[in-house]
């Protein structure tokens, strides 16, 4: 006989001794217990003998629904193997029989079949067995900062073919991107590399996405270059110190917000909001790296439409050879994707023009290359910031911080939902935050998550983040052996990366999609992205925020309130606006409030139904439809009680239909509900209705 141990994050620890077969990881389907959070599904995972010892696998389900049946991800188990499903964390070893019994409401590992008998391993540890309960709560906390513990210990030899795969095509991307956006944020290339190496490495061992690539990014990294740009020089030494310590105050923040639960910040970040920021950062980024592309004699300039000036005034004297180099990069990588190449178009790129710039001595006709490169590795350092560039770069930091989190959030939740996993928001917040420690260590700048290289990722094979680890690895060799190459890459080929990288911050379809759903989100939108356009980074996005709370609080201060009627031939009550051939009963009328009663909107809606009350015809008696009221302040119960004494004065009779249960608690301690009295109160407004046409003799 053998024996399961399963330690979850219900704080406890269960077991279960199986005599042989299949066993289903989730609640019993017979013991009719109701979910907790914490659990995943009814059947989430099964555990089967196998020729290779014994086969583990996550049926990739949520919320008590097993999704089509099918197996997302299998674990071919031995002796000591540590495997995660869902909030489930499961050690395997071997254990004599124990005889042990349990009821079936407290079973949570169920299920057997008629397998052959082959238990070769199961789930429990001896070294916790003394004391399990805390045991438990040690495994937790360490797979909760480490969750690489899962797959590392649990990983399974023939997934690392497709993940070596991966680890070298984004490395091969890795390269040309980290000097393209290093260069955009005013920094060294090289520092671009060093971003590009530890990060990846303390992402893989602290994040939950399988498939999410962390290293700089585009918009990221010209928030570094805005930010920092008023505090010195750009590619000054003081830039360059400043753009690593802000690594650092982005990854202690992050870090914090992780550890607070901050996760629901993203919150302030509306869809439109960021559509419109990204696009316009998009724009800004791809007008500033024209004076790259092109050759011009300009100085860099603040601010998009100043930028576009100048670059219009000096496009005379753009330079024949960096122009050329520049356009054509650009034309390779939009159209090239279609050659169909081993390798990612930006690596083709650096490689072809790195040699053409040797072969024809480029640099000596006036095309600016990268030049020499230092080679070998940064020793680590933590470098601790004085108070006062604390104080100058935490505005930047916060926004920095943030906006890196809602990137790598909503990219590692696409790729979670496309692959049958789960990813936790707060240990993402986390794992971001370490990796920006990380990149500070190195000598990089902020970094985050990335759509386009995780795209790249994802489609290379990548399975678990033992492809960044590798991908990290390649970059070192490169540090290590081949820096001298880099000294004649042209700047123009990494401008051409930047810009075409940056075109998919423009989402045409994403913004049609917000101004047809709904025709304020797109003023929204447009107000983020002219803002940002015309005032710049931080403003315009701090504007952005602005405007949606301020859309916020206007949807919140005047909800909506409708007059009711019945659906012919049911018992459905429904807009008389939407539904005109809804039924009305003469002397009655209903009115159905669409949100809750709240000190900002409890003087609206009182005055509302008033307004209601002057436009009808004077009725006998009113239902309050209470079914969207899911909250209740002394703000609300004041405005409820005046409503109530506005239409006792009129000798109108107030009946409330569809109050919650928390609701009814509120007006139970104010003392109102027993003033209306408890008759008045229905479940169902038809319920009200019907009483309402027995008591008060009122027919339709």
């Amino acid at each position: 006989m053998a024996a399961v141990t399963v330690y979850h994050a219900g704080r406890r620890v269960e077991y279960v001794h199986l005599d042989q077969g299949l066993v289903s990881i989730g609640r019993d389907p017979t013991s009719r217990i109701v979910l907790s959070d914490h659990q995943v599904s009814w059947a989430h995972g099964l555990i089967k003998p196998s020729e290779k010892g014994y086969l583990l696998t996550d049926c990739g389900s949520t919320n008590g629904i097993l999704v089509n049946g099918v197996s997302s991800e299998t674990w071919h188990l031995q002796d000591q193997d540590i495997v995660s499903i869902g909030e489930y964390q499961l050690v395997f070893s071997e254990e004599a029989a124990v005889d042990h019994h349990y009821a079936g409401s407290e079973k949570t590992m169920l299920i057997r079949g008629e397998i052959r008998p082959a238990l070769q391993a199961v789930l429990d540890t001896a070294a916790l067995s003394s004391a399990p309960m805390a045991s438990a709560r040690w495994w937790r906390w360490l797979m909760a900062f480490f969750p690489a513990l899962g797959w590392l210990l649990s990983y399974d030899r023939h997934d690392f073919r497709s993940d070596l795969q991966a680890g070298v095509t984004v490395a091969a991307l890795l390269v040309p991107q980290g000097m393209a956006y290093a260069l955009l944020a005013g920094m060294p290339p090289i520092n671009g590399l060093y971003a590009s190496t530890l990060p990846l490495v303390f992402y893989a061992l602290s994040g939950t996405s399988r498939q999410l690539s962390v290293a700089p990014v585009a918009l990221d990294s010209l928030l570094v270059a805005s930010g920092i740009a008023v505090l010195a020089e750009t590619g000054t030494e003081q830039f360059v110190h400043l753009a690593i310590v802000l690594a650092l105050i982005v990854g202690v923040l992050q870090c914090a917000m992780g550890l607070l639960r901050m996760g629901f910040v993203v919150n302030f970040l509306s869809q439109p909001v960021l559509t419109g920021f990204t696009a316009a950062a998009a724009l800004i980024i791809a007008v500033s790296q024209l004076r790259h592309l092109l050759g011009l004699p300009m100085a860099a300039v603040s601010g998009f439409f100043p930028t576009v000036k100048e670059t219009f005034l000096h496009l005379p004297e753009a330079h024949f050879w960096t122009a050329g180099l520049g356009v054509a990069g650009v034309i390779y990588l939009i159209f090239g994707k279609r050659l169909r190449l081993p390798l990612p178009g930006a690596i083709v790129l650096l490689i072809v023009s790195t040699v053409l710039s040797w072969w024809l001595m480029l640099a000596q006709k006036g095309v600016a290359v990268v030049g020499a490169v230092p080679q070998g590795l940064p020793i680590p350092a933590l470098v601790i910031p004085s108070l006062d560039e604390v104080q100058a770069l935490f505005p930047l930091a916060l926004t920095l911080a943030c906006i890196g989190f809602m990137e790598a959030i909503s990219v590692g939740k696409a790729f979670a939902s496309r692959y049958g996993y789960r990813v936790n928001a707060d240990a993402e917040f986390r794992a971001l935050g370490f990796s920006n420690i990380g990149a500070h260590l190195v000598g990089g700048f902020p970094v985050t998550g990335g759509l386009s290289r995780s795209a790249v990722n994802a489609d290379a094979g990548a399975r678990t983040q033992l492809a960044a680890i590798i991908s990290a690895v390649l970059v070192i060799l490169v540090l290590l052996f081949f820096t001298p190459f880099f000294y004649h890459v042209p700047i123009a080929s990494l401008a051409a990366i930047i810009m075409t990288s940056v075109m998919g911050l423009i989402k045409i379809d994403e913004m049609k999609y917000l101004v047809r759903v709904k025709k304020v989100e797109g003023i929204v939108l447009l107000v983020t992205l002219l803002a940002t356009l015309f005032m710049g980074i931080s403003t315009g996005l701090l504007a952005g925020i602005g405007s949606a709370m301020l859309l916020f609080i206007i949807v919140q201060t005047r909800p909506n309130m409708s007059l009711l009627g019945r659906l012919p031939g049911t018992q459905v009550y429904r807009s008389l606006e939407r539904h005109p051939e809804a039924e009305t009963i003469t002397g009655l009328a209903i009115l159905r409030i669409d949100a809750s009663f709240y000190f900002a909107n409890a003087e609206s809606l009182r005055d509302q139904v008033a307004k209601i009350m002057d436009r009808v015809e004077p009725p006998q008696t009113i239902v309050l439809d209470a079914t969207a009221v899911n909250d209740l302040d002394s703000s609300g119960d004041t405005a409820f009680r005046e409503i109530y004494r506005d239409l006792n004065r009129r000798n109108i009779a107030l009946y409330v239909a569809g109050l919650k249960g928390p609701v009814r608690d509120v007006l139970k301690r104010s003392g109102l509900y027993d003033q209306i009295g408890a008759q008045y109160f229905f479940y169902t407004v038809d319920a009200a209705v019907k009483r309402i046409t027995t008591v008060h003799k009122i027919t339709g």
